[in-house]
């Protein structure tokens, strides 16, 4: 992405319709995957500028990683400190790191980067993953 589209995207993502409705489409999506009271490790790969963070912080302790590092100082600026600069393909963690991994409207996510992120929520007695592009649910 050109980096002062991410610019753009931080003064939008609060209230243009795609990012909203996609929260929306999630928060009903989430009640049966991550129980309420329940502390889950999240990931959410390709972060972006954190407003999927700020959403899904109340559900568990979230990590993002974004491979821009302007996308990341958006992070730092909305408060997020456990965000890493990495790529889908070769995460920073360690497999089963996480109990829920979230990846949406990253453009170049196939194949190959669906098998790196499902690896990170094995070994999990209730592995939940949710994996959404522009095409619609990947995974």
């Amino acid at each position: 992405m050109e980096k002062d589209q991410y610019e753009i995207m931080r003064r939008i993502e609060d209230s243009f319709w795609w990012y909203v409705g996609m929260r929306r489409i999630v928060s009903a999506l989430l009640p049966p995957l991550v129980p309420g009271g329940a502390s889950w490790r999240i990931l959410d790969a390709g972060c972006g500028t954190g407003a999927t963070l700020d959403f899904l912080a109340p559900r568990g302790a979230v990590v993002g990683v974004d491979i821009a590092a302007e996308a990341l100082s958006h992070c730092h600026e909305r408060g997020h400190r456990l965000v890493s600069r990495g790529s889908i393909e070769q995460l920073p963690f360690p497999g089963a790191s996480f109990d829920l991994v979230t990846c949406f409207d990253c453009l170049h996510v196939g194949r190959e980067e669906c098998a790196v992120l499902g690896r990170q929520r094995m070994g999990f007695s209730t592995p939940r993953t949710t994996i959404s592009g522009y095409g619609g649910p990947i995974q």
